[in-house]
């Protein structure tokens, strides 16, 4: 891994970088954890279970490719001490680093959050399922990727393997190359 990352990094480039400043960027590199909240409508107990199943997997997918520590706030999943709903979500969002909201049923709290996640400079990767109502908002001119409602677990799957790829390669730095 630590050649992949080498051969596509210019490090030629820096006149004054030694070799273990080298190997500490990309040891830094790799170490990142990253974080990953999901804004979605409440549809059932069942529906959550099965989206927390597909984000699960697409993470657990990614994580071996990439040799990354992504971690993923469970949707709609709290556990333990009884908290404060709304600021446990606003602390999340604020931690961070990928902000998810699928905007299927224009539901205002996820609204809401994608404002909190907007105003944070979060990157953020709008799904919708492709036959629900268009946004009715100003995110209607944002870009949103349609998964399709028949088979979403591959098609919400592929959505959000190829979109946090490409944030974890131009973004983070990573370099495919499974572990």
């Amino acid at each position: 891994e630590y050649f992949l990352w080498i051969q596509k990094h210019p490090i030629e480039l820096f006149n004054e970088i030694s070799p273990e400043k080298i190997i500490s960027l990309y040891e830094e590199v790799i170490s990142k954890k990253l974080e990953i909240f999901v804004a979605m409508p409440y549809f059932s107990k069942s529906k959550i279970d099965e989206y927390n199943k597909i984000y699960k997997d697409s993470v657990d997918e990614l994580n071996k490719i990439y040799g990354a520590k992504i971690l993923l706030n469970k949707i709609m999943s709290p556990t333990g001490t009884t908290v404060n709903l709304i600021d446990d979500i606003i602390q999340k969002i604020k931690r961070c680093d990928i902000f998810i909201s699928d905007i299927t049923e224009n539901n205002p709290n996820v609204t809401y959050e994608m404002g909190w996640a907007e105003a944070l400079n979060k990157k953020i990767i709008i799904v919708k399922e492709k036959s629900s109502d268009p946004p009715k908002s100003d995110y209607l001119r944002l870009d949103y990727k349609p998964y399709d409602k028949e088979c979403f677990c591959t098609s919400l799957s592929e959505i959000i393997k190829t979109n946090i790829s490409k944030i974890l390669e131009e973004d983070y730095h990573f370099v495919r190359g499974e572990r």
